[in-house]
């Protein structure tokens, strides 16, 4: 059994990766180049509540759930009037397609499955664009795949690969997840219980550190929880191979939108549900999607608020202009959204530059030739598991892999 692993990065990846290696009794040291844990997440203040950062909820799998256990949390479950998802086609629908598209829609989807199921299975460098066109209706395309899609993944289908997005729903045996779960402090109140947890299980945490520069692979398998372009960077001695590649994986930025109000809206009451995505084609003017964060989670709201996700375009829209301008673009959509303008109490916006990666066939190549050298291990979200409950999976993964080494 590996009695010490040297973790880099104090993110989610290497939080959750520290707490399943201790429970297979390994040692522990994290080395995190800022003054506290968490990465992208955090859950600060405001006069209205607190707001996101990054990611708001888990999805509700086995794992997570045991998580929240194991460190006393108390886990929110949605609110049922989260069930409902709707898309924007001049106002909110639970289901977008007309008659006759919904026709076309069952009717193709019989026929694949009773004459060419095996269709369905993303083939290797292949993108979204191309899978939706091989199984899918014109309309089912752009109102379902594209819009769904680009609201998870930031990106257009044309630039995603269908093998790293559609691949892990052909795995036989998957877990099946309905649903999220969220700390009621927020995700800062799961970072900070992750962090304290450690501590008092004996992991070492080393703040400020030049961990970044620490000898690798000398006596003790190291992981590097970090963006690709960092790991590249930190590789670029110790594993020129593994670094080129990693250079080569694309990111691209994310501003974290929440809109606090002053009263709770009367339109949106006819929406109340998860939230509403936008199909592509009006990126410059209207959101990717809005999410009624009240109409989620109850408990955790002092005012009524919503997180807005805005494309590349719209993210440099919305940030080039002054306060009065963003509210103004955002009352404005919200308007042709739903119906309704609402007086904003607050917006709180949080830019991270760059913070995703793109999931398109450069990726899919990447992590296909990728093979560190050995005493060296990678883990982050751009290693094929977009998601907080897929980095946890990871996580529990590379801790047996590591222990048992």
């Amino acid at each position: 059994m590996t009695a010490k692993v040297t973790i880099i990065g104090a993110g989610f990846s290497g939080l959750t990766l520290a707490h399943y290696l201790l429970e297979q009794g390994a040692q522990v040291e994290l080395h995190e180049r800022s003054g506290r844990c968490g990465g992208l997440l955090s859950s600060p203040g405001s006069g209205h509540g607190f707001y996101e950062t990054a990611a708001n909820a888990l999805m509700a799998s086995r794992r997570a759930k045991a998580l929240f256990d194991s460190l006393g949390l108390e886990r929110l479950e949605p609110l049922k009037a989260s069930r409902k998802r709707f898309i924007w086609r001049g106002r909110p629908r639970r289901w977008p397609l007309g008659p006759g598209e919904s026709l076309g829609f069952i009717s193709r989807l019989l026929w694949k499955m009773a004459v060419d199921r095996k269709s369905f299975h993303p083939r290797p460098g292949e993108t979204l664009a191309e899978w939706g066109q091989r199984n899918l209706t014109p309309a089912t395309r752009h109102y379902l795949l594209e819009t769904v899609l680009q609201g998870i993944y930031g990106a257009q289908v044309a630039d995603l690969s269908a093998s790293l997005v559609l691949g892990r729903f052909f795995v036989k045996g998957r877990e099946r997840v309905l649903g999220q779960i969220a700390p009621r402090q927020g995700m800062q109140g799961l970072i900070s219980a992750l962090e304290q947890s450690l501590k008092q299980r004996g992991a070492a945490f080393h703040f400020h550190s030049e961990g970044q520069r620490l000898p690798l692979a000398d006596s003790s398998p190291a992981v590097l929880c970090l963006k690709a372009s960092e790991a590249a960077a930190r590789l670029s001695q110790d594993d020129p191979e593994s670094s080129r590649l990693l250079r080569q994986v694309r990111m691209h930025d994310k501003t974290a939108v929440t809109v606090f109000y002053d009263s709770f809206p009367k339109a949106s009451r006819r929406y109340n549900g998860f939230g509403t995505l936008v199909p592509p084609g009006r990126e410059a003017e209207l959101p990717l999607g809005v999410l009624m964060n009240s109409f989620i989670f109850a408990g955790r709201d002092q005012a009524y608020n919503e997180n807005w996700i805005f494309s590349a375009r719209g993210q440099q829209r919305l940030l080039g202009l002054d306060e009065a301008g963003q509210r103004e673009s955002i009352l404005k959509a919200r308007e042709e959204i739903f119906g309704e303008r609402l007086p904003i109490a607050e917006i709180k916006l949080t830019h991270w530059a760059p913070a995703l990666p793109i999931y398109d066939l450069a990726l899919e190549r990447v992590l296909g030739q990728l093979k560190p050298k050995p005493g060296i291990h990678l883990h982050g979200n751009w290693l094929g598991l977009l998601g907080l409950s897929g980095i946890l999976d990871r996580s529990a993964w590379l801790a047996q892999e590591l222990a048992h080494a």
